[in-house]
C-alpha cells in the first residue's frame, strides 16, 4: 500500500510490484522549499511516517495541510498552491546533528511514479555532523501524479513502507534505481 495505505491522511493505492515501480521513468519534481524544523513542534503528526531515527518522509496531499505545515514551519508558499489534485507534496526530514560545513544535506534526486505510487530517491551528504540535538532538515518538493510512496532511498539506505511495517535495506545493490 505504501506510505498512504492505512496510515493517516493517505489515500489507498494499489501496490505496485517494486521492480515495474524502479524501472518507472522519472517524473518531474518542482522544488517548494527548506526549512530546519523541530519535528516534534512544527510538523503535524499526521503528514509525518518515521522511517528511521535519522529519517522521516512527509506527504502533504492536500491544501489545508500545505496551509498548516508552510504556516508551522515559516515556509514562504509559492506563489500558486500546488495541484493536489493531480498530485503531492513530498519532504524528508534529517534529523543528524548539525552540519560542520553549513551545507544542506538531503536533497530529491529521483522520484519516479506509476499508477500513483511512488519510489523517492534522496541524496544525503556525507560529512562532519555535530552530535547536537537541533532542528532537522526538511526539503520539500512537489510531484505530480503522486498519491502514495513505496519506497524511499537516502543515500545508500532503502526504506521499503508496507502496511505491516516499514522495512529497511541498507545495501542498494538490489535496486533497479542505482547502479
Amino acid at each position: 500500500m505504501g506510505c498512504s495505505g492505512s496510515r493517516r491522511g493517505g489515500q489507498t493505492v494499489g501496490e505496485v510490484p517494486a521492480w515495474q515501480l524502479a524501472g518507472a521513468a522519472p517524473s518531474t519534481i518542482h522544488p517548494l522549499g527548506r526549512s530546519r524544523v523541530d519535528v516534534d513542534r512544527q510538523v503535524p503528526a499526521n503528514l509525518v511516517t518515521p522511517l528511521c531515527e535519522e529519517f522521516s518522509l512527509v506527504l502533504v496531499g492536500d491544501e489545508a495541510s500545505w496551509s498548516l505545515l508552510c504556516a508551522r514551519c515559516q515556509l514562504q508558499a509559492s506563489f500558486r498552491s500546488p495541484d493536489f489534485d493531480n498530485g503531492a507534496v513530498v519532504g524528508l526530514i534529517a534529523d543528524v546533528g548539525e552540519c560542520a560545513s553549513g551545507d544542506w544535506p538531503i536533497r530529491l534526486q529521483v522520484a519516479r511514479v506509476l499508477d500513483g505510487e511512488g519510489w523517492l530517491e534522496f541524496s544525503f551528504g556525507g560529512g562532519i555532523y555535530y552530535p547536537v540535538k537541533t532542528a532537522g532538515y526538511l526539503e520539500l518538493a512537489y510531484v505530480p501524479g503522486l498519491r502514495s510512496v513505496q519506497t524511499v532511498q537516502v543515500g545508500r539506505r532503502s526504506f521499503i513502507l508496507r502496511p505491516s511495517g516499514i522495512q529497511e535495506r541498507q545495501d542498494s545493490s538490489w535496486s533497479f534505481g542505482n547502479p
